[in-house]
């Protein structure tokens, strides 16, 4: 009898759908990194892998707009970098090869989108469509409202489902 019988019929499922001669090649970090993503969010990439859209031009500059964003996460230590990802996108994770190669809801390539919005009221929260990975950014009037709100998005508790009260 098996020690831990839970774990037997994971891995019976598992080698059903991939082969164990075919997991067998890999290292245990090597088949992490292919499961989990990078460990590592480098701001740099993310940063040249965001496409910046917005519905009008009035306000504060995009460029002000670009640079606080980036200058707000890069502030933050690596947790907080991973769950504001996953509020964004869904996975707290890099892919394999960086923000290139993140993909949206059907497997297809898509960049980490930024589309600034008008403010419609104060302390507006940025809203994320996790299946596009795009944030919807409010056009806020200074840095400080900025980082507030983009942190209250990291402290969401993700392991609650929809239906949860």
């Amino acid at each position: 009898s098996q020690p831990f019988p839970q774990l037997g019929a994971m891995l019976s499922g598992l080698f059903e759908v991939l082969p164990e001669p075919f997991l067998a090649v890999f290292e245990f970090n090597e088949l992490e990194l292919m499961l989990g993503g990078v460990a590592n969010i480098d701001v740099e990439d993310w940063k040249r892998n965001t496409t910046w859209s917005s519905e009008s031009s009035s306000g504060t500059s995009m460029n002000t707009l670009k640079t606080w964003f980036f200058d707000i996460i890069k502030s933050w230590n690596h947790e907080t970098r991973a769950k504001f990802l996953q509020f964004v996108t869904g996975t707290s994770q890099v892919p394999i090869g960086g923000f290139k190669n993140l993909q949206g809801r059907y497997g297809q390539i898509k960049k980490f989108e930024v589309k600034v919005i008008n403010r419609v009221r104060k302390q507006q929260f940025p809203k994320s469509h996790t299946c596009f990975n795009r944030i919807d950014l409010p056009r806020y009037v200074s840095k400080k409202e900025m980082s507030e709100l983009m942190m209250a998005c990291t402290r969401i508790d993700f392991s609650v489902g929809f239906g949860d009260q």
